[in-house]
């Protein structure tokens, strides 16, 4: 047989060889405590694994934050980037931009460049564009995204041509933009939106915002070239950028925050009118406010004996001759303990339910069960809820990935690269806090 000492040492090679196929998860984990040095953190076209993928592509997530799935969309849209985008080098030559993108738990504090996180962050950013050989030699052409989630700060940096067109006002509006996704942990939607947008930028497209509302971003654009005209006044501008920028997300976190209230308190109000009798209605079926307190003038009682204001009703009767309350033929899921209890029950509910939805359309729901959805709650267990601004705007980052993929020669399969050796020396970035 093979002697001792040979068979410790062969065994200690096998273990090598595995551990250098798994990417190293023992250094990844001791990373993730103490923090990742400048240099260390791998490379996904040589250690897929080590970075969380299946797959070399240019998204390095060692520390697995993001959930596998995020991760392949990532990739994907940078593949479509790299296959889809146009950007002419120094030397005449016709290239594609490349992005890549890292984003880990912690930096190490032996790493910090004077206690500045944002040229800290901007270092490992060069760092890795660099070593990872983001973008074509000679051509300048890459982007890199890199986070650091507990240090809260993000920086994209941009090499000397991609920088024309990735501006350091584009970079930090991308970078602003995934600020409310990072805040709430929502790390998966955050990377996707930022590839995304960075996607539309190398593309020459309108910037596109992850809020339904694109005031904050209507903000940023106006600034921004104002600046541009205007150097003389660019500290100003920047200042104001930022407090017009703040107000912008604080006015719509309020504007949420009190339509959602709102819509718990109707839901509640209609719970309660569903327990009651048939008859003894203390509110209008239709506009769901209160008989004694609504400014509405009078009021209706039909011959089926249900009551409506007379100012809701009218129209209403001026075209048919029957009640909306007792003709409604209205479909919709109701909680399992609902579907037991009477008909005429189930449809006043139906009705309550619709008239819901149609008072309060971005934070209510009733057709779509795979939403996320706050349970506001019945006594009976009931769970007819409003839902978050945020199920409607998952659906739209989905439908923006389906469409940059659809559009794509190039969002499956391989990479087609490992790191064309673009440098990242000069050009420009954003970044910032959160």
């Amino acid at each position: 047989g093979m002697p001792y000492d040979k068979k410790r040492a062969f065994g200690a090679l096998i273990g090598i060889l595995i551990f250098q196929q798994h990417g190293g998860t023992a250094n990844n984990a001791a990373a993730a405590v103490e923090g990742w040095r400048l240099g260390s953190i791998p490379n996904p076209y040589e250690q897929k694994h080590a970075c969380g993928l299946e797959e070399a592509g240019g998204l390095c997530d060692p520390d697995g934050i993001l959930s596998p799935e995020a991760r392949v969309k990532v990739v994907n849209v940078m593949r479509a980037i790299r296959a889809d985008t146009s950007v002419k080098c120094p030397d005449g030559s016709e290239k594609s931009f490349e992005v890549g993108a890292a984003l880990v738990n912690r930096m190490h504090p032996d790493d910090w460049v004077s206690g500045n996180k944002k040229e800290t962050t901007k270092v490992f950013a060069q760092e890795l564009g660099d070593r990872w050989g983001i973008g074509d030699l000679g051509c300048n052409n890459g982007v890199l995204l890199f986070l650091s989630i507990q240090d809260r700060f993000a920086y994209i940096k941009t090499a000397v041509v991609s920088q024309t067109v990735m501006t350091d006002s584009c970079s930090e509006m991308v970078i602003d933009s995934m600020k409310p996704l990072l805040k709430g942990g929502q790390y998966d939607d955050a990377l996707l939106q930022a590839v995304l947008q960075i996607n539309d930028v190398l593309k020459g497209k309108s910037f596109r915002g992850s809020e339904p509302t694109s005031l904050p971003f209507m903000l940023h654009f106006m600034l921004n070239n104002l600046c541009i005209i205007n150097m003389l006044f660019i500290i100003a501008c920047w200042k104001l950028r930022a407090v017009l920028t703040r107000v912008a997300w604080l006015l719509d976190y309020v504007t949420n925050l009190c339509g959602r209230r709102r819509a718990e308190l109707d839901l509640r109000r209609e719970q309660t009118e569903l327990e009651r009798s048939e008859f003894d209605q203390t509110m209008c079926p239709i506009c769901l406010e209160q008989f004694a307190t609504s400014a509405h003038a009078g009021r209706t009682i039909l011959s089926c004996r249900h009551k409506f204001h007379s100012a809701c009703i009218e129209p209403w009767v001026d075209q048919h001759t029957n009640c909306p309350l007792c003709r409604a033929d209205i479909e919709g899921p109701i909680a399992p303990e609902d579907e037991t209890r009477p008909q005429d029950f189930q449809l006043r509910l139906r009705f309550y339910l619709s008239r819901l939805e149609h008072r309060h359309p971005r934070y209510f729901t009733t057709s779509d069960s795979s939403n996320h959805l706050l349970t506001l709650g019945r006594n009976d267990g009931a769970s007819y809820a409003a839902a978050h601004s945020e199920a409607t705007y998952e659906k739209s980052l989905q439908s923006w990935y389906e469409s940059v993929m659809s559009q794509s020669s190039g969002s499956s399969g391989s990479s087609g690269c490992s790191g064309g050796g673009g440098g990242f020396g000069g050009g420009g970035g954003g970044g910032g806090g959160w």
